[in-house]
């Protein structure tokens, strides 16, 4: 999509859509997890040599994800020398904070210290979480087959358990920009 919105911006403006973009630029990826893996398609333009030069945001409310997001995207910078200009925040992004920054608590999976998801759960399962407990449980994710699998009781264990309140600070997107 950026790569597009960029394309089109270009041939409106009278310029090359093969040229770099503009410094004046910012991406914002909320929820980035951990960095590019193949099932995020927003990672496809942070590595367009053509967006080298924008101001890339990288916001991931989990401290465990975003110090792996961190070491990630380190590996990548020293790996591709136009990989420039970017910055982790480790903060929720909401529009109640207005300026200033707060805390909450969000729920997630207990990670280990290596960021891996508990047993029988799938690798991206460790990237979850939610303001609410219950929704880590919704039938929208995988993780409803492993409660089905293990039964109401046990599931109900292995929810308290594994599923821990994590703090994490809050702020707004004009006061990251």
């Amino acid at each position: 999509l950026l790569t597009e919105t960029f394309n089109i911006n270009a041939k409106a403006n009278g310029g090359n859509p093969e040229n770099e973009a503009d410094d004046d630029v910012s991406m914002l990826v909320i929820g980035a997890n951990i960095g590019p893996t193949a099932s995020e398609f927003s990672w496809n333009a942070t590595l367009d040599k053509k967006f080298s030069n924008i101001k890339k945001i990288f916001v991931e409310p989990v401290p465990t994800l975003a110090r792996i997001l961190k070491k990630n995207l380190k590996a990548l910078a020293d790996s591709n020398t136009h990989y420039r200009n970017y910055f982790v925040e480790n903060v929720a992004i909401s529009t109640n904070a207005g300026d200033a920054v707060s805390q909450t608590t969000m729920y997630c999976w207990e990670l280990d210290e290596n960021g891996k998801a508990p047993p029988l759960l799938p690798d991206w399962a460790a990237q979850l979480c939610s303001l609410n407990r219950d929704r880590l449980m919704g039938s929208k994710y995988d993780t409803a087959k492993v409660m089905q699998m293990l039964g109401k009781e046990k599931a109900a264990e292995y929810i308290e358990k594994y599923v821990v309140p994590v703090a994490v600070n809050v702020t707004s997107v004009n006061y990251l920009l």
